[in-house]
């Protein structure tokens, strides 16, 4: 018959509590950094759906920022063509009141010469019925 020897170590009761306290608090450590990383791993995934949620909404500013651009372009050809509407609409303005002025003096003038042929035709028919009464004495 085989017996089997147990060779039996002896060990300190001293070292065998160390080694039990080593051992629990290796435990509590380990629990302590698994915990940690859930925690981590929680934070990263809040992070990683807040980074989500901020690429969309920076997209959705993107576009929003394109559509303003191109309305801000929109805008921007539209007043150059209201500006180039407005000079045109100053020239004409100008113009006119030039052509204005110039019928105002042509009015002016014509009003002058035509006072001037009045006076001169009243003196004209002041001479000519002088004429007339002094030729109706002379025949009387």
């Amino acid at each position: 018959m085989l017996c089997a020897v147990a060779i039996v170590e002896c060990v300190s009761t001293k070292t065998n509590s160390q080694t039990l306290t080593e051992l629990e608090n290796a435990k509590k450590a380990s629990a302590q950094l698994q915990e940690q990383l859930n925690q981590e791993a929680t934070q990263r995934k809040a992070a990683e759906r807040q980074a989500a949620g901020l690429a969309k909404e920076r997209e959705a500013l993107a576009t929003r920022s394109s559509e303003f651009q191109a309305r801000l372009d929109g805008l921007e050809k539209e007043k150059g063509q209201l500006n180039s509407e407005l000079s045109n609409a100053q020239t004409d303005a100008a113009r006119i009141a030039k052509e204005r002025e110039q019928v105002r003096q042509e009015q002016s003038r014509l009003a002058a010469t035509l006072d001037q042929e009045r006076a001169a035709k009243e003196k004209e028919i002041t001479r000519l019925t002088r004429t007339q009464e002094e030729l109706s004495k002379s025949l009387q």
